[in-house]
């Protein structure tokens, strides 16, 4: 997908900012932050950003959101602080929807790269990945639905930084009992 619209975006700093933020979401809102998708990240970041993207200001974002909050958590009040997060963050996109279609399109494919990148799209990266494209006021250009119905892929490897994370607010919830 992205290969067809590899743009160089290095100049907008607010963008690689905006990008990065929505990306860390996306990794985190299926509960599981899986390797593939932080080495995808980094992949496109390069290729997109150039000399300015930042791996660890990538990762210190994904960090951030689980250390604030278990994105696997069935609790019904962290479920709704989850929700207020995920639709804050996707809508930080908004401001890019007056962007020509072609950069758009290609915010987008970044961010389906991403979904795709472990195997499968979870219900909840598809939701997400919705309303960013409702934010940008586009219709999904890659029918990521039809895709998302594929059953899950049982090769997925957690990465470092969930499993960090995890230890962290477990820790942290522990220091608070």
């Amino acid at each position: 997908i992205i290969k067809k619209l590899a743009k160089d975006f290095s100049t907008d700093g607010d963008l690689k900012k905006s990008m990065l933020l929505v990306t860390a979401a996306l990794c985190c809102v299926d509960g599981v932050v899986d390797q593939a998708e932080i080495d995808k990240v980094n992949e496109l970041g390069q290729k997109f950003f150039k000399d300015k993207y930042d791996k660890n200001e990538f990762e210190t974002l994904v960090k951030g959101f689980l250390s604030t909050i278990d994105f696997s958590s069935e609790n019904e009040e962290i479920i709704i602080q989850r929700e207020k997060l995920i639709n804050l963050t996707a809508t930080s996109m908004r401001q890019y929807a007056k962007s020509s279609l072609d950069d758009k399109i290609a915010y987008y494919s970044f961010l389906s790269e991403v979904a795709l990148s472990d195997g499968e799209i979870h219900e909840k990266e598809l939701d997400f990945l919705n309303l960013v494209s409702e934010c940008l006021e586009i219709k999904d250009p890659f029918d990521l639905k039809s895709i998302a119905s594929n059953k899950s892929n049982p090769n997925k490897v957690t990465s470092n930084i969930q499993i960090e994370s995890d230890e962290a607010r477990n820790n942290s919830s522990q220091a608070f009992a």
